[in-house]
């Protein structure tokens, strides 16, 4: 039987390779692009609601 390959160990990597200011601002960018998505999507819902819900209330 082969012996299985040794992994290289990342967190060296990462100690040796500091965040720059544009990879700890992305999260915060997918986030806000996140929230403005489910925003408008909400928004979107409650527009076709009540663009249904108009036509019986006037009936």
């Amino acid at each position: 039987m082969r012996e299985l390959p040794v992994l290289r160990d990342t967190t060296l990597w990462r100690r040796a390779a500091p965040l720059t200011a544009e990879d700890t601002a992305l999260p915060g960018r997918m986030l806000m692009l996140l929230s403005r998505l489910h925003r408008n999507e909400m928004q979107r819902m409650a527009e076709s609601d009540a663009a249904g819900a108009a036509p019986s209330q006037g009936a």
